[in-house]
């Protein structure tokens, strides 16, 4: 090749230099044209497999940007996201002052004092949607200050824990006779938590995350209950536990997987409860007292009680949770029975 030919090559390939060499954009994205030109077949199809093994892939940019595949908004770890406070640690409660500054909510669960019962709540935090959250949260009309005068609450050591913009953490009462100072204004804990519940399954339509527990402790048969937004159209069971009729001393058994797919599709195929069912197979209305503590793919325990007639009931937390009823209990058709002694 003659020096003529070099210089001619080198013109055609080599870009023209910038206006100013301050603006290098020109020369980038005339070397990203020749890098695309230059492309073999073999690194194309290298590309289109990374490209497929994307999770959530939405688009390939199309301009002279950086190459890259637009990735599904992320958000924070709904698992890790605002911890609650060590067991031996103090609750930081006091008054939320600026519902604005909340960045993220969580339930948070210790054992019940003095023998009264732990309720377990969700293990997600609301990480996303605050400004729904405030929003009803602000909407919930002020407490009776004589609501809880002639009842006898059970005390339960749980609270709702609030993360502020600052880093700060706040934590208030969760019962309906806990009064939750909020702006100013008194509501009720049972309310506010109501409010978390309904925007963490908000939070769980839009999202798709979960997470990997062990089944209930055996030793929480009998003395626990559970809360959550858990609905069964929505949630898979992934772990149970059998308790025998509403006492500790029973123990519990840890269900093997085949037993636990059959708990699980009659979760999923869970319908409004009717009573007149019930009373007409013969058996006992209430059934015997067993129950199964079951772990949801979100992390929720629900608790499924032996309501007679090869039947299972659950009650959802929140009135939207149990597809559309807004009282009553869901049935499961499964018998205790059929599990296998443990």
């Amino acid at each position: 090749m003659t020096e003529e030919q070099v210089r001619d090559l080198l013109a055609r390939i080599v870009p023209e230099p910038p206006d100013s060499v301050t603006d290098p954009g020109p020369v980038v994205r005339a070397a990203r044209r020749q890098r695309r030109i230059a492309t073999t077949v073999v690194g194309a199809v290298a590309v289109l497999a990374v490209i497929g093994t994307v999770l959530g892939v939405q688009a390939v940019r199309d301009d002279d940007g950086p190459d890259y595949v637009d990735e599904p908004a992320q958000i924070a770890d709904p698992y890790t996201t605002a911890p609650c406070p060590d067991l031996a640690a103090p609750w930081p409660d006091g008054a939320v002052t600026d519902l604005g500054a909340v960045t993220a909510v969580r339930h948070c669960t210790r054992p019940g004092e003095q023998g009264s019962p732990t309720i377990l709540g969700p293990t997600d935090a609301l990480v996303v949607g605050l400004d729904a959250f405030v929003a009803s949260v602000r909407d919930v009309p002020d407490a009776d200050p004589a609501r809880c005068a002639t009842v006898s609450m059970v005390p339960v050591n749980n609270r709702v824990l609030l993360e502020l913009s600052d880093g700060r953490q706040i934590t208030v009462g969760s019962g309906s006779c806990d009064d939750v100072e909020v702006e100013g204004r008194v509501i009720d804990g049972n309310s506010l938590v109501q409010v978390l519940l309904t925007s963490l399954r908000e939070q769980r339509d839009a999202h798709d995350y979960s997470t990997t527990l062990p089944a209930p402790d055996v030793d929480w048969c009998g003395t626990h209950g559970g809360m959550s937004p858990a609905a069964p159209a929505d949630e898979h069971l992934v772990a149970a536990t059998w308790c025998g009729p509403n006492s500790p001393t029973k123990g519990g058994t840890v269900l093997d997987q085949g037993s636990l797919d059959r708990l699980d599709a009659a979760w999923r195929a869970a319908v409004p409860t009717d009573p007149d069912d019930l009373v007409e197979c013969g058996d006992f209305a209430g059934g015997s007292g067993e129950h199964l503590l079951a772990r949801t793919d979100r992390g929720d325990v629900v608790v499924l009680m032996d309501q007679g007639c090869d039947k299972l009931s659950f009650s959802p937390s929140t009135p939207d949770s149990g597809m559309g009823i807004s009282t009553g209990t869901l049935s499961l058709d499964f018998a205790i029975d059929d599990l296998p002694a443990g």
